[in-house]
């Protein structure tokens, strides 16, 4: 995924060639920073930026990806305000673009956090606002374009909730790998379990039962072939 989130830096970098400056731009609230890549294209049908693909960026957002990863090493209150700032961006994704309930279905905080952290470590210099948008167009594909129940996911004395049509995608998944024969109904029951431990066994992964997260990384976004 990083070498996908750089290819789309460097794209809107590309755009935006000759209308940038050069200096680094002081972190201050209003301050217009230019992205290249326009709000309204990650967030379809939306009234966003202006004509020349502009817009106010406001808050933690401004931050660099030095800034985060300092953050992180000082364990500082910065990391809360640009994780509470991700948040909030994503509610405002869910708001403003169409067909789109939850941009980010499954991904937890702490999922894009390390996402995050392995981008920021290479690419310091880029915009914390600029990797957000490029994470968040590399997982909408993947988007819940209505509301959906949570379905509490128990195995033993572990549990997690989950969207029960992500639960259904996840059961299509298994199917797809011939490990699941059971009904695609977003039902967590003894097959499912069963058939999810099968996947993690042979992916290397903590034997749970659950669509937890390194489960659902591994099914969703497997590494792509050579």
């Amino acid at each position: 995924m990083i070498v996908r989130i750089q290819r789309r830096i460097a794209w809107a970098r590309s755009r935006s060639c000759g209308r940038a400056r050069s200096r680094r731009t002081a972190i201050r609230p209003g301050v217009i920073v230019w992205l290249g890549l326009a709000f309204a294209v990650f967030v379809p049908g939306a009234q966003g930026a202006d004509a020349q693909g502009r817009f106010a960026i406001k808050g933690a957002g401004l931050a660099s990806c030095r800034d985060y990863t300092q953050a992180r090493a000082d364990q500082s209150q910065l990391v809360y305000s640009l994780l509470g700032w991700l948040d909030g961006y994503l509610t405002a994704y869910n708001q403003l673009s169409a067909d789109t309930f939850d941009v980010a279905a499954w991904e937890s905080t702490d999922l894009f956090a390390q996402i995050l952290d392995g981008h920021c470590k290479t690419y310091s210099d880029h915009r914390f606002v600029t990797v957000v948008r490029a994470i968040v167009a590399e997982i909408a594909d993947q988007r819940l374009t209505q509301n959906s129940p949570l379905i509490a996911a128990r195995n033993g004395g572990q549990g997690l909730l989950i969207y029960q049509e992500t639960l259904r995608r996840v059961q299509e998944k298994l199917s797809q790998r011939g490990l699941y024969s059971g009904a695609i109904d977003g039902r967590f029951d003894d097959p499912t379990r069963a058939a999810l431990e099968r996947f993690q066994a042979g992916q290397g992964l903590a034997v749970s039962g659950l669509p937890d997260q390194p489960t659902l990384w591994k099914l969703f976004r497997p590494p792509p072939t050579q």
